[in-house]
């Protein structure tokens, strides 16, 4: 059953549209990375698209970026909040 039109939960993508949030905000790998708590290596398996980030990474990026998490998990709505 598809809900707004998603088919799956998580984006496929999400990693690529963090990379795109990232130019944008014109922030390097390594200021996001210690912003989240996380490593470079983590961030760049993320934005890859190799893992998905944890609750706890997304909960973060909520509190410490403008991020609209909703687009980023599904591609709906605007990129910035």
């Amino acid at each position: 059953m598809a809900i707004h039109g998603l088919t799956k939960g998580i984006e496929p993508y999400l990693g690529t549209r963090l990379k795109k949030w990232r130019a944008l905000n014109n922030l390097k790998g390594c200021e996001l990375a210690s912003a989240l708590g996380i490593s470079q290596g983590s961030l760049s398996e993320i934005e890859n698209n190799k893992t998905h980030p944890s609750a706890n990474t997304l909960a973060l990026m909520y509190l410490r970026t403008n991020i609209n998490i909703i687009w980023l998990l599904t591609k709906l709505g605007e990129m910035e909040r």
